[in-house]
């Protein structure tokens, strides 16, 4: 299973002013039970520190006397942001702190809601904004907020992330975070109009999604069956008036029936069911 991997963690915490905040002066950290100790410095760090919480594992944290980080490209571009944010980032995000969170159950989604949850404490009431550095997704403290509120693993959308760049030259598409998770980044120069237009379609996300889970991860045909299976699905979903309103819902849904019950998606059920298809289909 795709998630199923080592994978440690990186972020940086940002907040106002010009100097980073003192350790003493992360409130968050003792509030969330995190037991915090001084930690050697590397690379002329101010300062740095080992984080441990009885439930989320450890993590470390320093100041680092220089961040080399383009915030202001990136934050036009991100995704998941209003404008207000986007306006309170560029102006208010001037120091930060870097986050270190290694893997603690060798789960992708498990072990990023961790770090999100140290994030959060990081931040505390202070904060401006948290990035995640391997998806280069933004979460600001209201973000944070309404992610932690259930213990659910993180959701898939949210490690991995689509920039859309246009210049005079062209239109460019790129993604972040798909390697660190058994993909492929991809580079995209002059993407068909419908492609970018709708780049964060929540339906289209899921939609095909749906299809490669169901389908069977990991398998040649699996893509094939499941976009056929779903298609099939959504035609019976929009012409029925009953049904017509609850696509997505009916889709997540199925998406999570599968992942709980049929893993290894319909080709692979076939596969283990019938052994002598393993021949026939890969």
């Amino acid at each position: 299973m795709w998630w199923r991997r080592k994978l440690d963690m990186a972020g940086l915490a940002f907040f106002r002013g010009s100097l980073a905040p003192s350790l003493e002066g992360l409130e968050g950290l003792t509030s969330a039970g995190i037991d915090v100790q001084p930690a050697d410095t590397h690379n002329g760090e101010i300062w740095a520190a080992a984080l441990r919480h009885p439930t989320w594992g450890r993590a470390r944290l320093s100041a680092p006397r220089k961040v080399q980080f383009p915030l202001g490209d990136l934050v036009k571009f991100a995704s998941g942001l209003t404008d207000s944010e986007r306006v309170t980032i560029e102006h208010d995000a001037q120091s930060a702190l870097m986050l270190e969170v290694p893997s603690q159950t060798n789960d992708v989604l498990r072990d990023r809601k961790d770090f999100l949850r140290f994030m959060a404490a990081v931040l505390g009431r202070e904060g401006v904004t948290g990035v995640d550095l391997l998806a280069q997704t933004f979460w600001t403290p209201g973000r944070l907020s309404d992610e932690l509120q259930h213990s659910a693993p993180l959701d898939i959308i949210h490690i991995h992330v689509l920039h859309v760049v246009t210049q005079p030259g062209g239109t460019w598409l790129h993604s972040h975070g798909l390697a660190e998770i058994g993909y492929v980044d991809f580079d995209v120069l002059r993407p068909n109009e419908e492609l970018t237009a709708s780049q964060f379609d929540l339906l289209r996300s899921i939609e095909s999604l749906v299809m490669v889970v169901l389908g069977g991860i990991g398998t040649v045909a699996g893509p094939i069956v499941g976009a056929a299976v779903y298609e099939w699905l959504r035609g019976f979903l929009i012409t029925n008036a009953a049904f017509a309103n609850f696509q997505l819902a009916i889709a997540g849904l199925l998406l999570l029936l599968t992942v709980l019950f049929v893993t290894a998606g319909l080709v692979g059920w076939l596969r283990n069911r019938f052994p002598v298809l393993r021949g026939y289909i890969q």
